[in-house]
């Protein structure tokens, strides 16, 4: 762990790897979550996974395998997670068909974060695997900026776009305000972003929101106001 030194007092950092499935998982990391965490002594290091410029995506395990591998002995005091989504996944991929596709999204993480962690135990070793931390996001990246789409449009400084972005909303949003259990939930999101897309209320909202409808750095609601 790094070490900070400020009038004589000694503040461990924790440092804390983060392999990302793709550049939008990477630069939110790094303009959201680092300047946070960094205030609590927590230095977030998120990378792509696969080889050094490697585009993200195609998130195959035998190129996470090697990725926490790496992290997690070539660096033997920090911590390594992962932050990638659920429907991306390869059907290869550890835990991805157990259980069947009509359970609960809790079970269908807990099967993946399960298997994902019993197979990089076998390979790494179970004492290095005591520092990983796994996590599997359960629903598509952009979903979540429809989590709330009142702060959703105040965050871009278009209230008047609250309705509209409330209706895709509602596309897949199931009962107590969670995603539907089916697989098809990422595509009906994408199918309802691409109607928002088609028809903005003025062609300049496309231009200028596009980044944020597919989520990065303009998901940050003040930067976003500011630059409405």
């Amino acid at each position: 762990m790094a070490e900070k030194h400020l009038r004589r007092e000694t503040f461990v950092m924790i440092r804390v790897h983060i392999i990302c499935e793709g550049q939008t998982e990477e630069m939110f990391v790094k303009e959201l979550l680092q300047p946070v965490f960094l205030d609590k002594n927590i230095i977030l290091s998120p990378a792509l996974v696969g080889k050094p410029g490697h585009k993200g995506g195609n998130f195959k395990f035998e190129r996470l395998r090697t990725d926490v591998e790496i992290r997690l002995l070539g660096d033997p005091t920090a911590y390594c997670t992962t932050f990638f989504d659920y429907y991306g996944l390869p059907n290869s991929f550890p835990g991805k068909n157990v259980p069947n596709g009509q359970a609960e999204v809790e079970a269908k993480a807990r099967a993946v974060q399960g298997a994902m962690t019993a197979e990089l135990q076998k390979m790494i070793g179970q004492d290095p695997m005591r520092r990983f931390i796994p996590f599997v996001q359960m629903y598509e990246f952009e979903a979540l900026l429809f989590s709330d789409p009142m702060a959703f449009a105040r965050g871009i400084g278009r209230e008047d776009l609250e309705s509209q972005l409330n209706q895709i909303a509602i596309g897949f949003i199931g009962l107590r305000g969670k995603p539907r259990r089916s697989e098809g939930v990422a595509k009906q999101f994408q199918a309802g972003r691409r109607v928002f897309i088609k028809r903005p209320p003025r062609a300049s909202v496309l231009s200028k929101h596009y980044r944020l409808l597919h989520g990065g750095v303009r998901s940050e609601p003040d930067r976003c106001a500011q630059e409405g």
